[in-house]
Protein backbone atom coordinates (compact mmCIF):
# COMPACT_ATOMS: atom_id res chain seq x y z
CA UNK A 1 0.00 0.00 0.00
CA UNK A 2 1.48 3.31 -0.92
CA UNK A 3 -0.25 6.15 1.33
CA UNK A 4 -0.35 9.94 0.58
CA UNK A 5 3.10 11.03 2.26
CA UNK A 6 6.01 12.41 0.74
CA UNK A 7 7.58 8.92 1.91
CA UNK A 8 4.54 7.23 0.28
CA UNK A 9 5.25 8.87 -2.83
CA UNK A 10 8.87 8.41 -3.16
CA UNK A 11 8.15 4.96 -2.45
CA UNK A 12 5.59 4.38 -5.32
CA UNK A 13 8.02 6.26 -7.61
CA UNK A 14 10.87 3.81 -6.90
CA UNK A 15 8.32 0.80 -7.52
CA UNK A 16 6.15 2.10 -10.55
CA UNK A 17 6.42 -0.64 -12.79
CA UNK A 18 4.97 0.60 -16.43
CA UNK A 19 1.88 -1.37 -17.45
CA UNK A 20 1.14 -2.60 -13.79
CA UNK A 21 -2.64 -2.55 -12.96
CA UNK A 22 -2.97 -0.65 -9.25
CA UNK A 23 -5.76 0.13 -7.70
CA UNK A 24 -7.43 2.85 -4.95
CA UNK A 25 -10.42 2.57 -3.05
CA UNK A 26 -13.44 4.61 -3.74
CA UNK A 27 -17.00 5.09 -2.16
CA UNK A 28 -19.92 5.01 -4.88
CA UNK A 29 -23.08 7.07 -4.01
CA UNK A 30 -26.38 5.48 -4.11
CA UNK A 31 -29.86 6.03 -3.40
CA UNK A 32 -29.96 3.12 -0.99
CA UNK A 33 -26.69 3.86 0.49
CA UNK A 34 -23.14 3.79 -0.25
CA UNK A 35 -20.97 1.27 -1.23
CA UNK A 36 -17.34 1.09 -1.28
CA UNK A 37 -15.72 0.39 -4.97
CA UNK A 38 -12.28 0.30 -6.50
CA UNK A 39 -10.91 2.02 -9.34
CA UNK A 40 -8.07 0.86 -11.66
CA UNK A 41 -4.94 2.51 -12.72
CA UNK A 42 -2.61 1.67 -15.47
CA UNK A 43 0.20 3.90 -16.00
CA UNK A 44 2.67 4.24 -19.01
CA UNK A 45 6.37 5.21 -19.34
CA UNK A 46 6.90 8.68 -19.45
CA UNK A 47 9.86 10.96 -20.13
CA UNK A 48 8.98 13.98 -17.80
CA UNK A 49 7.21 12.11 -15.13
CA UNK A 50 7.88 9.05 -13.69
CA UNK A 51 4.58 7.35 -15.01
CA UNK A 52 1.51 8.62 -16.38
CA UNK A 53 -2.33 7.18 -16.54
CA UNK A 54 -4.35 9.57 -18.93
CA UNK A 55 -3.22 13.11 -18.48
CA UNK A 56 -2.18 12.09 -14.67
CA UNK A 57 0.92 11.88 -13.38
CA UNK A 58 2.09 8.76 -10.93
CA UNK A 59 2.11 11.74 -7.77
CA UNK A 60 -0.92 13.32 -8.66
CA UNK A 61 -2.75 9.95 -8.98
CA UNK A 62 -1.22 9.13 -5.77
CA UNK A 63 -2.04 12.82 -3.87
CA UNK A 64 -5.95 12.72 -5.81
CA UNK A 65 -7.24 9.03 -5.23
CA UNK A 66 -4.22 7.16 -3.05
CA UNK A 67 -3.51 5.42 -1.12
CA UNK A 68 -3.22 2.86 -3.90
CA UNK A 69 -2.56 -0.65 -3.69
CA UNK A 70 -0.91 -3.57 -5.83
CA UNK A 71 -3.73 -6.14 -5.68
CA UNK A 72 -6.80 -5.79 -6.08
CA UNK A 73 -9.31 -5.62 -2.90
CA UNK A 74 -11.33 -8.25 -2.43
CA UNK A 75 -15.30 -8.38 -1.66
CA UNK A 76 -15.82 -5.36 -4.01
CA UNK A 77 -16.68 -4.23 -7.50
CA UNK A 78 -15.32 -2.27 -9.83
CA UNK A 79 -16.56 1.44 -10.51
CA UNK A 80 -17.41 0.27 -13.81
CA UNK A 81 -18.20 -3.21 -13.12
CA UNK A 82 -22.05 -3.62 -13.14
CA UNK A 83 -23.60 -4.97 -9.60
CA UNK A 84 -23.42 -8.72 -8.97
CA UNK A 85 -26.82 -10.57 -7.67
CA UNK A 86 -25.79 -9.97 -3.76
CA UNK A 87 -26.64 -6.16 -4.03
CA UNK A 88 -30.25 -5.76 -4.38
CA UNK A 89 -30.94 -1.77 -4.96
CA UNK A 90 -34.92 -2.90 -4.57
CA UNK A 91 -34.37 -4.64 -1.68
CA UNK A 92 -34.46 -4.02 2.12
CA UNK A 93 -30.29 -3.55 2.33
CA UNK A 94 -30.29 -1.55 5.67
CA UNK A 95 -30.88 1.76 7.16
CA UNK A 96 -30.29 3.76 4.49
CA UNK A 97 -32.24 1.97 2.20
CA UNK A 98 -35.37 2.60 4.86
CA UNK A 99 -34.53 6.03 5.23
CA UNK A 100 -34.89 6.89 1.61
CA UNK A 101 -37.99 4.95 0.93
CA UNK A 102 -39.68 6.89 3.84
CA UNK A 103 -38.37 10.02 2.50
CA UNK A 104 -39.72 8.79 -0.94
CA UNK A 105 -43.30 7.99 0.74
CA UNK A 106 -42.99 11.41 2.18
CA UNK A 107 -42.13 13.75 -0.83
CA UNK A 108 -45.99 12.38 -2.05
CA UNK A 109 -47.26 13.77 0.71
CA UNK A 110 -45.91 17.17 0.84
CA UNK A 111 -46.87 17.61 -3.31
CA UNK A 112 -50.89 17.14 -1.52
CA UNK A 113 -50.46 19.65 1.14
CA UNK A 114 -50.53 17.06 3.81
CA UNK A 115 -47.66 18.30 6.55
Amino acid sequence: MYERTRGGKKQFLRDLVPGKTYYSITELVQPWGNEPAYEEWVFKKSRLWGGTCGHMSAEAVLANYGPLYDTRPAGMRGVNDKPDQTFNPHANNGPAYEAHQQAIANRGRRRAGVR
